[in-house]
C-alpha cells in the first residue's frame, strides 16, 4: 500500500490522483501501526519487549527527521516528487527484508505449525522465553473480539478507559500545536536557522526518543508516563504565560523542553504497551482503536487549536495544561 500510495503521489497530475495516492498511503500506514507493534510484542524476548516496542516511536521521529530534511532542500516545483516517493522507496525496501523475516511463533501455533514454530523459535535464539509465554496448544489461545465487543462489553471497561487514557496523552496534550506553534516562535529567536526549526524539533524528539528506549527498562510504564505528562503540564502552562508576556527565549526553551517530555513516556509508551496490559482476548481490537482515537485526536487538535488560538492566543495553550493535569488523576487511578 505505501508502495502504491507513493507511486500515484510522486506521479500525480491531478488533485484526484494525489488525494488516492494519500488514501492509500494512508491505508497502509494504519495497518502497519496495528500490525508493527503486536509483531514485535510476540517475537520480542520477554526482558526486552520494552527496547524492542521503543523503537517504533524511533522510527516515526527518524522518518520524520528524514522526510523534514528532504524538504529543506527538495521543495521545489519538481523537487516534492522525490520526496513524496522515498516513501515508496522504503517501503520497497521493507517489502524485501520481509520476505526473510518470520512468523511470530505464536501465529504458527495457532496455525498448527509445530515443526515451524520450533525453527522460529530456535531462529530467535529465545525458545524458553517464547514457551513460557505461549499457550500450551493452540485450542489454548483467546479468540479474538471485534472492536465493537471490545467497547461494548463491560468486563474489558478498564481496558477500554486505559487505552482511551494513553491516547489521550498522546494527542490531546498538544504535541502537534506545540510542534506547528514552534516555528513562529523559534524563528525570531535564531532568524538563520529559521527553515530549520522543525528539523531541531525532530532531533530533539529523537535524542530523548533513544534516552526512553536506554532507561524504559529500569522504570514503570507508569512512572515514565506519568513524569513525562507532568513535563508536558509544566511546559504549557509556562508556555501559555511566556507567549502572552513575549518572552520569545523562555517560549523556545519551553518548547524544546515539551518535547523532550513527549517523547520520554506519552510519545512512545501508547503505541507498543498495550499488548502488554489488555487482556489478551482484545489485543487486536485495542491496538486498532487505539490507533483510530490517535488519527481522531490528531483530527480534532489540528481543525479546533487554529481556531481557539485566533480567539484566546497563547491562553490557548492552558487547555493542554488541563488534559494533561486532568490525565495525572486518571492514570494513577486507572493504570
Amino acid at each position: 500500500m505505501h508502495i502504491l500510495g507513493s507511486i500515484l503521489m510522486a506521479t500525480s497530475s491531478k488533485i484526484s490522483m494525489m488525494l488516492l495516492g494519500r488514501v492509500t498511503a494512508g491505508i497502509g500506514t494504519g495497518w502497519i501501526m496495528v500490525a508493527g507493534p503486536l509483531y514485535i510484542f510476540e517475537i520480542a524476548p520477554q526482558h526486552h519487549k520494552t527496547l524492542f516496542g521503543s523503537l517504533i516511536q524511533i522510527s516515526v521521529v527518524l522518518g520524520l527527521l528524514l522526510t523534514q530534511s528532504l524538504a529543506l532542500v527538495l521543495s521545489t516545483s519538481q523537487g516534492w516528487r522525490v520526496i513524496l516517493s522515498v516513501g515508496g522507496q522504503i517501503g520497497a525496501l521493507q517489502f524485501l527484508l520481509a520476505l526473510f523475516s518470520i512468523e511470530s511463533p505464536r501465529y504458527l501455533m495457532l496455525m498448527d505449525k509445530d515443526e515451524a514454530e520450533r525453527d522460529a523459535s530456535n531462529n530467535l535464539q529465545s525458545t524458553t522465553l517464547f514457551e513460557e509465554n505461549l499457550p500450551l496448544n493452540e485450542n489454548e489461545i483467546p479468540s479474538q473480539l471485534s472492536v465493537y465487543q471490545f467497547i461494548s462489553s463491560r468486563n474489558y471497561r478498564k481496558d477500554l478507559i486505559t487505552v482511551s487514557l494513553l491516547m489521550v496523552a498522546h494527542q490531546f496534550t498538544g504535541i502537534n500545536a506545540v510542534v506547528a506553534y514552534s516555528t513562529p516562535i523559534l524563528s525570531p529567536l535564531i532568524p538563520s536557522f529559521a527553515s530549520k526549526i522543525t528539523v531541531l524539533s525532530s532531533l530533539v524528539n529523537l535524542t530523548f526518543s533513544i534516552l526512553y528506549a536506554l532507561i524504559a527498562e529500569r522504570y514503570t510504564h507508569r512512572y515514565l508516563l506519568l513524569v513525562s505528562l507532568s513535563c508536558l503540564g509544566t511546559s504549557t502552562f509556562l508556555l501559555a504565560l511566556s507567549i502572552e508576556l513575549k518572552i520569545r527565549v523562555l517560549a523556545g526553551l519551553l518548547i524544546l523542553f515539551f518535547l523532550a517530555g513527549f517523547a520520554i513516556g506519552a510519545g512512545p509508551i501508547g503505541f507498543h504497551v498495550i499488548p502488554d496490559i489488555v487482556d489478551k482476548q482484545v489485543v487486536i481490537a485495542a491496538q486498532g482503536l487505539a490507533f483510530s482515537l490517535n488519527w481522531l485526536g490528531l483530527c480534532i487538535v489540528g481543525y479546533l487549536f487554529p481556531i481557539v488560538r485566533n480567539v484566546i492566543h497563547g491562553w490557548s495553550f492552558m487547555i493542554f495544561w488541563g488534559i494533561s493535569m486532568t490525565s495525572i488523576v486518571l492514570i494513577k487511578k486507572y493504570l
